[in-house]
């Protein structure tokens, strides 16, 4: 396993900077309050969770650098999910799970499509266009004029991401572990593909197909 795989697994929650990152409209930390709600168990708390890190790790098939780090998470979720359909399929949490694992494929479909438009409209993944090592990401020179500064909106906050932090070793970097991490998580896709429920099965089989 090489390094960034292995990060990709071993990573824990509190081991990422979420500070040193960006989405859409604010800056990584705000991942964490999310992470919270979607873990709680309630399935209101949960939807409406995911539905606000949906909107901060894709807008307009643009992808952020808090993209791949939110996806590791979401993909442990997923296989947390699988693993209670195969050992506890009857039990009364089975309609969390359910919801959980519809609601992150959603997730996993917008990425996947993100991802085709990218390398549909020219993404190479050349070798200087990408940090060699995820956590990179974490820490980069462009990162930091953004994240030092308070911003009165969202289209000033945008601004600066678009014409300081988004260089194309940025972005390619972004778009490049965000498709391994969706790989990491191919195999639980792919089990999904037999689920019981349609909504689930359709979701996870589309994926597969972009991938």
């Amino acid at each position: 396993m090489d390094i960034n795989n292995k990060y990709i697994n071993e990573v824990q929650l509190d081991e990422i900077n979420w500070k040193n990152l960006v989405g859409t409209y604010h800056k990584g930390e705000i991942f964490l309050k999310y992470y919270n709600d979607i873990s709680s168990g309630d399935i209101k708390k949960l939807k409406e969770g995911l539905e606000k890190i949906e909107v901060e790790i894709e807008h307009q098939d643009t992808l952020w650098p808090l993209t791949p780090f939110v996806m590791i998470f979401l993909g442990r979720l997923l296989t947390s999910a699988q693993q209670h359909f195969e050992e506890n399929p009857d039990d009364e949490e089975i309609k969390f799970y359910k919801v959980l694992a519809e609601k992150i494929l959603d997730i996993f479909n917008i990425v996947a499509e993100a991802l085709d438009f990218a390398k549909e409209n020219g993404m190479e993944f050349l070798e200087e266009n990408i940090y060699p090592k995820m956590d990179e990401l974490l820490n980069t020179e462009e990162m930091q004029s953004i994240l030092e500064e308070d911003f009165e909106d969202e289209e000033e906050y945008e601004e600066v991401f678009y014409e300081e932090v988004l260089t194309e070793k940025v972005y390619c970097s972004t778009v490049y572990y965000t498709e391994l991490v969706l790989e990491n998580f191919k195999d639980i896709i792919k089990k999904l593909e037999n689920n019981q429920e349609e909504n689930i099965r359709e979701i996870a089989r589309k994926i597969n197909t972009i991938l």
